[in-house]
């Protein structure tokens, strides 16, 4: 690559760069890149390597030089926490220069339900320093009770199950989280002005529950939150046998009409041994 930039009153910039890259498997990866500042006769090289050791933790290396100075080499493994169903995630970090010293960082953050939190501690040659932070929201919604919730940083939506707790619920077929005592569960991270599929697994549900729906495509404004609700009750299903005047069973397929109904479109028709559910 080469980049040259010319500004009003300023030097003009000139830029060399090369970078090489190799993997190895689905998971590790090599690269090597070089910087020139032909300007300032200046040039830095870095190499680094990754691997994955699974989904969510990463370990890797490098080692950097700049002209005039040695090289500094550094070490890290970090898991991030998953930013859909929270949890626990951490970092650390080790470097040490030529000369000897050397810096580190600890960091662990935790994102729950209703807030996220991080604490950290980092060394450096000139001192230790501390971190320590904690954010979180209050969400309302014509409709409901205000509820904690994590921090908000666009639109979201609000799934309501009708009150029945502990339903899993899904963005773009990852799941998100359980609806709460409430029945109801605050999707953060939607993507304004597009089309967020939210759905519940149903296959978590009683077999006496009935469900109008299972799956919604919700379009929110930038920073605005929407109620997405599936609606859904307690059935009582009754599976009966059906005989005619004479005490004899119905034919398979025979039409049922419920009683006063209008119309000629029947209600179900009946199945082997005069059997209607």
């Amino acid at each position: 690559g080469y980049v040259l930039q010319r500004l009003p009153d300023e030097a003009a910039s000139r830029i060399a760069s090369l970078g090489w890259s190799q993997r190895f498997g689905r998971s590790a990866s090599l690269h090597l890149t070089a910087f020139r500042d032909l300007e300032l006769d200046e040039d830095s090289v870095w190499l680094t390597w990754q691997m994955a050791l699974d989904r969510r933790t990463q370990v890797g290396a490098g080692w950097r030089r700049d002209s005039g100075e040695g090289g500094t080499l550094s070490a890290d493994l970090r898991r991030s926490v998953d930013s859909d169903l929270g949890g626990l995630g951490w970092q650390l970090r080790a470097s040490r220069e030529a000369d000897g010293r050397a810096s580190g960082l600890a960091q662990v953050d935790w994102l729950g339900r209703y807030a996220g939190a991080v604490l950290g501690v980092s060394s450096t040659p000139t001192g230790t320093s501390t971190l320590a932070g904690l954010q979180g929201g209050v969400a309302w919604m014509r409709g409901g009770p205000p509820q904690l919730v994590r921090r908000i940083a666009n639109a979201f939506a609000i799934v309501s199950t009708d009150g029945v707790a502990g339903v899993p619920v899904r963005l773009e077929n990852r799941l998100v989280g359980w609806t709460d005592r409430h029945g109801r569960l605050l999707v953060d991270r939607l993507n304004p002005w597009e089309n967020n599929r939210l759905g519940i697994d149903t296959l978590q549900l009683p077999e006496d529950m009935s469900v109008q729906r299972t799956e919604v495509s919700a379009v929110p404004d930038g920073n605005v939150g929407l109620l997405v609700r599936f609606p859904m009750h307690p059935a009582h299903p009754l599976q009966l046998t059906l005989r005619d005047a004479s005490g004899q069973p119905l034919p398979p397929g025979s039409p049922v009409y419920a009683e006063g109904a209008s119309g000629d479109e029947p209600l179900t028709v009946t199945g082997y041994d005069s059997l209607l559910y």
